[in-house]
């Protein structure tokens, strides 16, 4: 959770508790390529993505900084191209279809998910 104090907006480190000025958490690799995807995403896709994401998450416990990172840069990519090949077929991809295929992952999982 954050909140605005006289450095910015502070945040805390879901690993060891710290809090620190999101702006420092931005500076670590992992999170800066974490941000930079999320924030690159259509923001109508935030609440899907995020139900999507948890679907990686161990049972009882959270998602792990490097997969979210690689789960997000993937995911950025894919939907920022506007586009799905498959096949060698190339069909477009707007942020509409992304939304509803993000939904139905998360109402029917495919299996081997944790």
């Amino acid at each position: 959770m954050s909140q605005v104090r006289g450095r910015g907006a502070l945040g805390t480190c879901p690993e060891c508790g710290s809090v620190r000025a999101l702006v420092e958490f931005a500076e670590e690799g992992d999170v800066r390529r974490a941000l930079a995807a999320a924030l690159a995403i259509d923001h109508r896709l935030a609440a899907p993505l995020l139900e999507y994401l948890g679907l990686f998450a161990q049972p009882g416990k959270r998602l792990q900084g490097r997969k979210t990172v690689r789960l997000l840069v993937e995911l950025e990519a894919l939907i920022g191209s506007g586009t799905v090949t498959r096949e060698r077929i190339t069909y477009p991809a707007p942020a509409e279809y992304w939304r509803s295929a993000l939904e139905q992952l998360v109402q029917k999982p495919p299996s081997g998910l944790p």
